[in-house]
């Protein structure tokens, strides 16, 4: 297996812009935010590089380190 890091072509304003709408809606709805297993920048790429490139949900796990059910 090839291991490699990439760049995703989305500004890093985009990128905080996604990060603080997930912020917010955590402090709205967590009841146990201690067990979450990405923080809100990792989700934040996850779905920028899920819409962007329509990246494979198992490949979007793996590179976050996250479960598929996650």
């Amino acid at each position: 297996m090839i291991t490699y890091r990439a760049t995703l072509d989305v500004p890093e304003h985009t990128l905080a812009f996604v990060a603080r709408i997930l912020a917010a809606h955590r402090r709205r709805t967590d009841r146990r935010p201690w067990q979450r297993a990405a923080t809100v920048y990792v989700q934040a790429v996850m779905v920028l590089r899920w819409f962007r490139d329509g990246t494979d949900i198992a490949a979007l796990a793996r590179d976050a380190r996250v479960s598929v059910a996650t």
